[in-house]
């Protein structure tokens, strides 16, 4: 019979946390996974010594970062993976031996974000039967911490033309300059993405677009339904993946707009869940049940709506 597993720790760290999904989710997967292991939250203003004291314990089994944190602690770990590191942002800390004989352990940067994003894209394009794999355009709202993820996933993806939106031009600029080396990635103007549908711009549109801005934002501000259907016409209608990535409030205007138009949506809970799926695989090495984790955050959500 093989040994039982030890006590584990893990924890979320960032601020404001209070509302996460996330012990829901982990707690949920190590239940049917049959591990004793705890997921709880961390809140602290900055990555204090308290997050270093709790990801160097001997109990400490990983960690999923928030904002604020996702860059600051990346100078606490011992290793970034190039993924991670082409991202510039940390979401997933896991604890990796070196010697068994005392223990010592080596705290690994990466990021799952990005996963998330990309896997649900691709649960989703079978669903639509009028996007070209090899001809993809691809586009971000937002310029926060997450748009550098949803960059990246669309580059994995295979996307031909990246170009990124925000209101504040100078953070979408500086997003696209950190992925200089790498590929390039276009900025939009203020007026660019409102004036989509003019004729100027009319033959040319997205495939896949994902928001990475709050679902309370004042979206009527940033960007028309136009975005949905530029390029298309009545026999050749555009119909893509549009991904949202805040869970709160659950349908966003960005989904009821896109969904109006055709498009396959993936919901921001879709996404968290997708991704802590890959958190959970790289800390246990197992997967766990997808569609019965789903279903549980399915009904959290309902009473969020």
């Amino acid at each position: 019979m093989a040994a039982p597993s030890p006590e584990k720790q893990f924890y979320l760290f960032g601020t404001p946390i209070q509302q996460s999904l996330s012990p829901l989710m982990h707690n949920t997967s190590f239940q049917s996974l049959h591990l004793p292991y705890h997921y709880s939250l961390h809140e602290t203003a900055e990555v204090d010594a308290s997050v270093v004291s709790k990801m160097r314990a001997p109990e400490f089994g990983g960690a999923s970062v928030t904002i604020p944190h996702k860059l600051d602690i990346m100078g606490k770990l011992d290793e970034i993976t190039p993924e991670a590191q082409a991202i510039g942002a940390v979401n997933t800390v896991i604890p990796v031996e070196v010697d068994a004989t005392n223990g010592k352990k080596k705290l690994v940067g990466d990021n799952t974000d990005w996963l998330g994003i990309s896997y649900q894209i691709k649960r989703h394009l079978s669903s639509t039967t009028k996007v070209d794999p090899t001809k993809m355009r691809g586009l971000v709202i937002g310029a926060g911490g997450t748009s550098r993820a949803a960059v990246y996933a669309l580059h994995r993806l295979g996307c031909t033309d990246i170009s990124i939106y925000n209101r504040t031009l100078v953070r979408a600029q500086s997003v696209a300059e950190s992925f200089k080396s790498l590929f390039p990635v276009h900025v939009l103007g203020a007026n660019d993405l409102i004036s989509l549908s003019s004729s100027e711009t009319r033959q040319e549109g997205f495939d896949l677009i994902v928001a990475t801005v709050p679902g309370t934002i004042d979206s009527e501000s940033m960007f028309e339904g136009s975005i949905f259907t530029v390029g298309s016409d009545a026999d050749q209608p555009r119909r893509g993946v549009a991904v949202e990535l805040a869970y709160t409030p659950r349908f966003t205007r960005f989904l009821k707009l896109a969904k109006q138009a055709g498009w396959a949506t993936v919901e921001g809970g879709e996404v968290l869940v997708e991704q802590g799926g890959w958190q959970a695989l790289k800390w246990t090495g197992q997967k766990w049940d997808l569609d019965s984790v789903l279903s549980q955050m399915d009904r959290v959500q309902a009473n969020r709506q």
